[in-house]
């Protein structure tokens, strides 16, 4: 048997696989996450450091959270809210 999907996993959110935290040049902590959806389908986010507090309570690995992506100018993802 083969599961398709993630049944604990509501549409429109998404499960915390990894949540890595990094510290930046200026001392800051900032995080790399990666979040799968309900379909398996995984992506790779970041989590700057005006955000990692919030993100740091609330995605734990494991964790189903509500996230806003959003992306950079060169195309790079990051968490924008945290509902």
């Amino acid at each position: 048997l083969e599961a398709t999907g993630f049944p604990d996993i509501p549409d429109e959110m998404a499960k915390v696989v990894a949540f890595n935290v990094r510290i930046t040049k200026a001392g800051k902590r900032m995080a790399e996450t990666v979040l799968s959806d309900n379909e398996k389908g995984l992506v790779s986010a970041l989590v700057f450091p005006q955000k990692f507090m919030q993100a740091y309570s609330n995605m734990r690995e494991g964790a189903v959270v509500d996230v806003k992506l959003d992306a950079t100018e060169d195309g790079t993802l990051f968490v924008d809210r945290i509902l």
